[in-house]
């Protein structure tokens, strides 16, 4: 089997990075050979119990797995060349990567070995934690390599399965034995899309749920692909996978509460104006999702460093998780701030929370006014 790792997968307390090593530690002739970090440990008070966690993992895989769990090593997300690099060595080695991680981790990583010429042809990536989209797709292709697309979530495991005869990038089959999915119209700006509302059919599901909103939607149907799921039985197909609450980037996810304090009380209260001048606006660009927020010019010269840094320092408050998603966030460049008037609904409208609602090949089509 070929060498498995988790790029850039995050640290406690993401579970992540720690749950794929150690499910990898129980494979029978897979190992994770290295743990790509996103995230870094350090001696911060805050990181303390991470520290703890991560190294009695560690130190359990040592004396009882065989050394089967790596340590994390930190790679920060503007410098992803060390993961190309190593990517390309095992190529040259004749042991192509199965990696694990965050569609746009991949992308980077692809990116880096495109821009300095490295050949990681035959690497495959295992991807989860955010949508993977057609540019994503092309960027990660453009290196032959391949990506694998995968949909889950912490209260019922795994959804959807890739499709071995994929129609697009994030066609998978949903696991029909495990989770009922029945879709319900909801509006997304001036869109109406396929809401997904989801069932728990196993007793050993990490909770009980019963037509539960999951906070996405998608293109859902039946094809028979021919593919190994389809022959047995799993011939409901998913694709468009996208969320309506929450923006997601860099595997990092913040609820649409968390975001529309910020564009309701603390932006006005601190820039002035009100909550029309501003809005949070999720966007793909080159593969890499990006979090824009966009303030009206109607208020004049702002300093945009401080906008930003506004943003990631109201995050952070929230608690440990979410200081932890903003350093990642930060790290990532992931939130950018622009000046112009912000998108507007068909009825003049302006959302706080603006999410492109995506057509079923992926692509995002908003109204601006």
């Amino acid at each position: 089997m070929p060498l498995s790792a988790r790029p850039r997968a995050s640290l406690p307390p993401g579970v992540s990075g720690l749950g794929t090593v150690m499910c990898l530690a129980k494979m029978e002739g897979c190992r994770a050979e290295r743990w790509f970090s996103q995230t870094r440990l350090d001696l911060r008070p805050w990181r303390a119990r991470a520290l703890l966690l991560t190294a009695t993992t560690f130190a359990a895989g040592k004396l009882w797995g065989g050394g089967r769990i790596p340590w994390p090593r930190h790679v920060s997300l503007d410098d992803p060349a060390p993961v190309a690099r190593w990517l390309a060595h095992n190529v040259r080695t004749g042991s192509p990567a199965v990696m694990y991680g965050y569609a746009s981790a991949a992308v980077r990583a692809c990116g880096a070995a495109l821009e300095a010429g490295l050949e990681i042809s035959g690497s495959t990536f295992v991807l989860g934690g955010e949508p993977y989209t057609a540019e994503k797709a092309q960027v990660v292709e453009a290196a032959n390599a391949r990506g694998i697309s995968w949909y889950g979530m912490t209260e019922a495991g795994s959804v959807g399965v890739q499709c071995a005869a994929a129609e697009h990038p994030d066609d998978v089959h949903l696991l029909t034995h495990k989770v009922g999915v029945v879709q319900r119209p909801a509006r997304l700006g001036d869109s109406e899309v396929g809401a997904l509302f989801l069932t728990t059919l196993l007793p050993s599901s990490p909770k009980l749920m019963i037509n539960v909103d999951s906070g996405d939607y998608g293109v859902l149907g039946r094809r028979s692909c021919g593919c190994a799921f389809a022959e047995v039985g799993l011939d409901r197909h998913l694709h468009g996978i996208r969320s309506r609450e929450k923006l997601t980037s860099q595997g990092m996810t913040f609820l649409g509460e968390e975001l529309l304090e910020l564009v309701d009380k603390v932006f006005p209260t601190r820039f002035g104006g009100s909550p029309q001048d501003f809005q949070i606006v999720e966007e793909e660009r080159m593969g890499v999702p990006r979090v824009s927020i966009v303030v009206s010019p109607r208020l004049g010269e702002l300093d945009e460093a401080e906008v930003r840094a506004t943003a990631l320092r109201h995050l952070a408050s929230a608690g440990v998780a979410q200081r932890m998603m903003a350093e990642v966030w930060e790290s990532g460049n992931s939130l950018c701030v622009e000046r112009r008037a912000p998108y507007v609904t068909s009825g003049g409208k302006v959302l706080s929370l603006h999410i492109p609602a995506s057509t079923a090949a992926g692509q995002s089509s908003p109204t601006q006014g």
